[in-house]
């Protein structure tokens, strides 16, 4: 009797073996979902620059990137899920007015294009003239741009310095062909003697 338990016993454990063996082997390990940092980019490219013109011919924004990485959600064809992931982003939108520029250590493209989020040391500037003179500049740590509406907002703390004074305030939104800014909570500002 006792010959035929080792016998049982020996044949399940080989036959166990065998299964793990011809196996898959992560069939031991937990299922994980790999963090969209984690994976590995469709493209790298290095020194992008691309401008976009509208129906008319007229150039409506240029964008320039030290760095462009591509990740596809995936990997058969592109979606709207996929994005990029951008080192040093410099965008200049143009318009009716005088251009707006902005620059970033880093971005992030969503939406096939239509958004764009740069984040740490960003700066928007538009210049009054072709000296600089009246140049307004805006800093925050995290904006979203909308190239295609032009269109930028933040919840971020925003400070803006213009030529006559500062402002300071959480949230902004701004409609860059209307060149209306509307600041959305605890604005501060300071501005200097008329002369």
């Amino acid at each position: 009797m006792k010959n035929w338990l080792y016998i049982a016993l020996i044949c399940t454990i080989t036959g166990a073996m065998i299964l793990l063996w011809e196996s898959n082997p992560n069939i031991l390990l937990p299922e994980q979902q790999a963090s969209p940092f984690e994976r590995f980019p469709y493209a790298v490219l290095h020194d992008a620059r691309t401008s976009h013109f509208n129906e008319e011919g007229l150039l409506t924004y240029e964008f320039d990137a030290v760095t462009l990485k591509h990740f596809r959600a995936d990997m058969q064809s592109s979606s709207a899920q996929d994005y990029m992931l951008i080192t040093a982003p410099k965008l200049t939108i143009y318009g009716d007015s005088t251009p707006w520029h902005l620059t970033a250590k880093q971005g992030k493209v969503m939406a096939q294009g239509e958004k764009l989020t740069l984040w740490d040391d960003v700066k928007v500037w538009q210049s009054a003239d072709i000296d600089n003179n009246g140049t307004m500049e805006l800093t925050t740590q995290t904006i979203d741009i909308y190239p295609m509406q032009k269109r930028i907002a933040t919840a971020a703390h925003v400070h803006i310095e213009g030529p006559n004074g500062t402002v300071d305030a959480d949230g902004l939104e701004v409609d860059m062909v209307t060149q209306r800014i509307k600041l959305l909570a605890n604005v501060r500002g300071k501005h200097d003697p008329i002369q």
